[in-house]
This record gives C-alpha cells, structure tokens and sequence, in this order.
C-alpha cells in the first residue's frame, strides 16, 4: 500500500463524464478539495485544468483528450484493457491507501458508463472505503453489509435502492417514511423519492449493497 500524500485520507477523482463548476460546490458537501489527492482520469483532466485545480497524477488511455504535460505524475494506458480510466484511478487511489474518495464527471454522457460508476462505488465499498459520486444535483454512495450512516436534512429527495439481491434489515428514521428491519429487494424500488423532515435521518443495514441517492 502507498504513503498517503501528507497524512491526508481524501482523495477526488475527475472523471469524463458531463461536469459544470456548480458540481465542486456539491463536492465540498462531502470532501475537502484543497486538502485531497487529485486524480485526473483521461478527460477529467480537462476539467480540473478549467477549475484552476492541479492534479497530483493523470491516468488513462487519452482517446477523448490529447496526453496532458505539466508538473505531475501522468500514467498511460492502453485504449484496450479491462479497466475504464475511472476504475484505474479508482483503483489507485485505494492502492495509496484513501479512505475516502469523490467522483465528479461520473454521471450524464453515455448511460452505461453512469451504472458503471455506479458499480465502481460497489467496488470502493467492498475494499473498506467511502466513495461518492458527486455532480451539482446528486450525492450518491453505497453502504455495505453493517453500515450506518447519518444525513442531514436537505431540500430534496432521498431514494435507496438494494443493488444486491436485497439488503436486509434496513433501518430508516427520520424521514417521511420510515422502516423497522425491512428486506428490500432489488426488484422493486419501494425506496424512491423519500425525505427527511427531522434534522437529521439516519439510516442502517445488516447485510447487503444499499444504493443512497440524494438528490437536490
């Protein structure tokens, strides 16, 4: 496992996908931009340029965007491997040891490559992190087998999808509608467009992959 830039735990990835400025304000909501490991994935270079933000290392096969050149570590990738560039930078942020890793660029553009990173979150779970997908309207994440987790209340919607067979014993509290140790299964999206009305919801599962999107 690699050094942790100073001390640090955090790391942000710029993906390829659709991006606007506003999305670095919903970023900030769960990550520290300034005081992360910046990774670049392929376009997503572009991106953070834009934004003023200098990226510690820059991967991908470059087939949407020329090979960048600057003052950073740049690794380079075949166009035909396993990986997509935001696994590859997925993957080494985990390999350096950040415990907590933003996506931006994630979603919009080309479907498959939003459940793609979707799935990817699946991948960031399973290897004891935290990972988000953030853009200016959404803050996604998945919770894994004996998790809790505590949001604040938002103007928005809050939807919970099992992305496994089921979750099992899922907890809500304090939202409109609340459940006591329910299994949700991943045929039936009884978890869609709920909301939290007291200060904060908290929400727990025993066993299972529980897909969380806020959505704002």
């Amino acid at each position: 496992m690699g050094t942790l830039i100073e001390n640090k735990n955090d790391a942000v990835i710029f993906a390829g996908g659709d991006f606007s400025t506003e999305d670095l304000k919903s970023c900030e909501k769960v990550i520290d931009i300034n005081n992360s490991y910046i990774i670049c994935a392929d376009k997503g270079y572009e991106y953070a340029v834009n934004c003023g933000i200098k990226p510690h290392i820059v991967v991908g096969d470059f087939d949407s965007t020329s090979e960048p050149m600057g003052d950073f570590d740049i690794e380079i990738y075949p166009v035909q491997k396993d990986d997509t560039d935001t696994m590859i930078a997925i993957k080494l942020a985990i390999e350096k040891g950040y415990t907590k890793i933003a996506i931006l660029g994630a979603l919009g553009g080309r479907f498959d490559h939003s459940i793609a990173n979707i799935q990817a979150l699946m991948y960031i779970a399973d290897n004891n992190a935290s990972g988000y997908i953030v853009d200016s309207h959404h803050v996604i994440t998945v919770l894994g087998d004996n998790a809790t987790v505590d949001i604040n209340k938002f103007d928005g919607y809050l939807s919970l999808f099992a992305i496994t067979n089921s979750v099992q014993n899922l907890n809500i509290r304090g939202c409109e509608y609340n459940l006591d140790n329910y299994t949700l299964e991943n045929n039936f999206p009884l978890g869609v467009s709920n909301q939290i009305v007291d200060d904060i919801a908290k929400i727990s599962i025993d066993k299972g992959k529980l897909l969380v999107i806020q959505y704002s």
